[in-house]
């Protein structure tokens, strides 16, 4: 609520929609971090000549039948197209304004407290400049360990670590 209001607005619109408790539909985007699990994790790679973000989706094969593709026509900012699981607000995608996000979870032990990586993504596809996405991400308390890294269709990236405290961009 106090990083992305919106997502967490559009969170309890999925709840009542299912008619669930909202807390169940947080918890769901929060699973990287709940799970941290050791699995083997997806490849994203940016083509910067040709402005091309691409990444494969390496997951748990019982799980590819809870994946979606939303295609999110806004009024209060760029439409975006998200490929995610059923019940979660954003993963990776591309947004209208052609800034694109790609994950990789990664694994390290550390704290696992902070914002879920899928809220973090949402929040970048929110974006409508690579640079204002990068400041958000700056500003963020990542909680699972991951990769994000961002490109825009004008030939620049931003690539971030996180593991708890820690960060890195490159």
């Amino acid at each position: 609520q106090h990083y992305a209001p919106d997502c967490a607005n559009e969170i309890e619109g999925i709840a009542a929609g299912a008619r669930l408790e909202p807390w169940k539909i947080f918890l769901l985007n929060g699973r990287t971090e709940i799970l941290n699990s050791k699995i083997a994790e997806c490849t994203t790679i940016y083509f910067k000549q040709h402005a091309i973000l691409a990444q494969n989706w390496d997951w748990i094969e019982n799980l590819e039948a809870l994946s979606v593709i939303i295609h999110h026509r806004r009024s209060d900012g760029p439409d975006y197209i998200t490929f995610s699981e059923a019940g979660m607000v954003g993963k990776i995608g591309m947004n209208q304004e052609g800034l694109g996000v790609g994950l990789n979870i990664l694994f390290c032990p550390h704290q696992l407290s902070g914002l879920s990586t899928h809220i973090a993504c949402r929040d970048v596809l929110d974006a409508t400049a690579l640079e204002t996405a990068r400041q958000r991400l700056i500003q963020s308390d990542m909680g699972k360990a991951s990769h994000i890294l961002i490109g825009d269709s004008f030939g620049s990236c931003a690539s971030f670590e996180f593991m708890g405290e820690t960060r890195h961009e490159v």
